[in-house]
């Protein structure tokens, strides 16, 4: 992604963790633990929010050091009509709802 550029991606929440595949990183990581060389992603999903808190690797005296914090509120559904208009819910979601009166894993996003 950093190479490419950035992007728009308008109300989406995103998340890049991870480098490859390697075990090492581009740069010496901090004795202190403040960079991003290391580390984790927390995620806490609810009906309310999206949290993701990133953390790093605490450094030589394991420190919890919180490098960065996102708090992402839910985006309106849209209409049936709209998700049947994207592809995101088929007509066979419908009718599942509709015999079980469950909705469908499709029919909630």
């Amino acid at each position: 992604y950093m190479e490419q550029g950035p992007a728009d991606f308008g109300k989406t929440a995103w998340v890049i963790t991870g480098g490859g595949g390697g075990i090492t990183t581009m740069d010496y990581p901090h004795t202190d633990g403040d960079d991003d060389q290391y580390g984790f992603m927390e995620v806490a999903l609810s009906l309310e929010k999206l949290n993701i808190t990133a953390y790093s690797h605490g450094g030589v005296n394991n420190r919890t050091v919180v490098r960065s914090t996102t708090s992402v509120d839910p985006v309106p559904r849209a209409s049936t009509d709209r998700l049947l208009e994207l592809g995101i819910l088929t007509k066979e979601d419908l009718q599942l709802s509709a015999t079980t009166g469950m909705p469908s894993f499709m029919a909630v996003v």
